[in-house]
């Protein structure tokens, strides 16, 4: 059974981002109020309880990510302000601090809000560095996985992207900016008109110690809102989800050394092995039928999951034959949800969905979320 539960979150303005933590109990919020909210999950009364809100940006807040929890309660913030910001959680009830986290100012008669004249929250958040790199709005915000260590990628409007590492996990005022990978098209990359690929795939190549293009997909043309890497799950290949006014679904497998020698016979056989690709267009859907915004994955990287313009959450899965079927419908307004029976094809119940995707859009993509409030659904 899908259940659905709408949440007040009394944010001022549009909700941009919503971004579950690790274990999937805590999420955060941020909205162009400028604000960002930390919810948590109360497993007595089966509800999410606002603890901590506070102003992070002088502008309109775009994304929130969290990382890994080897390395703290840490959250990323960008905004228009053009700058992005991390945050750690601290310890305590001293939330009057400036730049901290404190409890809303007002619960509306919502019992689950905490006010002024209530208990104080249990921790607060205390900004512990700002990346001012940035010339133009930053638009998106991701930890890198952890196996890499405390690494932060930022993305900005004028097609920058650039890779921050913390010198010292003990002391996470100290960030280098390690890397800077201008992608910048010849125009707008959110102009249609414009021609080529809207999707570059970028790796590291550890003998130069930069980041080199190694693909650029052709097959996505139309202004691109969101994307993410499957979770590595023990596969040989890469499946890559994009969303734009549909959504499309690339696998890149990477070519084994014969095959790389026979479609580039000029190349000597003491070359060492150079990273080439595959790149298949495993699926393209317009079931949407609108633009599609945003994209996730479970983490066992078997159900992908889409939200798009016509108000309804998508789940996809691929069967045996590594073709991809929507295989059930959310309704944003938690009214109904169809599920589609395709021959062997199971939907799982209960999955948990991936918020650590790789995929950095260069896009301004805003979620369809209400200013004041937004609806989370689970499996039962």
């Amino acid at each position: 059974m899908y259940h659905c539960e709408t949440l007040e979150s009394h944010h001022k303005d549009l909700v941009h981002d919503v971004s579950f933590n690790w274990y999937g109990n805590r999420l955060a919020t941020c909205s162009s109020d400028q604000s960002v909210k930390i919810w948590e999950w109360n497993t007595d009364q089966q509800s999410w309880d606002c603890s901590a809100s506070w102003k992070a940006h002088s502008g309109s807040v775009w994304k929130v990510n969290w990382a890994h929890p080897e390395f703290g309660n840490l959250i990323a913030t960008c905004s228009f302000d053009r700058t992005a910001a991390v945050w750690e959680e601290m310890p305590g009830d001293s939330f009057l601090l400036s730049g901290t986290g404190a409890p809303p100012p007002s619960s509306h008669g919502n019992p689950n809000l905490r006010t002024e004249g209530d208990a104080p929250a249990q921790s607060h958040w205390v900004k512990k560095v700002t990346m001012v790199d940035s010339r133009t709005s930053v638009t998106d915000v991701k930890f890198a996985p952890k196996i890499l260590g405390l690494i932060l990628a930022t993305c900005s409007a004028d097609g920058t992207l650039r890779i921050y590492e913390a010198s010292d996990v003990m002391n996470l005022t100290n960030w280098t900016l390690q890397h800077e990978i201008h992608t910048k098209l010849p125009s707008s990359s959110d102009d249609a008109t414009t021609k080529g690929g809207k999707v570059f795939i970028y790796e590291y190549h550890e003998p130069s110690r930069r980041w080199e293009n190694i693909e650029t997909l052709t097959s996505v043309s139309d202004p691109v809102h969101d994307m993410a890497f499957s979770p590595n799950v023990g596969r040989s290949f890469s499946i890559l989800g994009i969303t734009s006014k549909e959504l499309k679904i690339v696998t890149l497998k990477p070519k084994n050394r014969d095959a790389l020698l026979s479609d580039n016979p000029n190349i000597s056989e003491r070359t060492p092995f150079e990273s080439k690709y595959e790149v298949k267009l495993a699926g393209s859907f317009n079931d949407h039928k609108s633009t599609v915004w945003r994209i996730c994955w479970n983490f066992t990287a078997t159900i992908l999951a889409t939200s798009g313009d016509d108000g309804n959450v998508r789940l996809w899965k691929c069967n045996y034959k590594d073709n991809w079927h929507c295989v059930a419908t959310l309704k944003g307004d938690g009214q109904s949800a169809s599920i589609r029976n395709h021959p062997n094809m199971t939907l799982l119940k209960d999955q948990s969905f991936n918020n650590s995707g790789m995929g950095l859009n260069k896009a301004n993509a805003n979620t369809n979320a209400n200013a004041s409030s937004f609806t989370s659904g689970m499996w039962k």
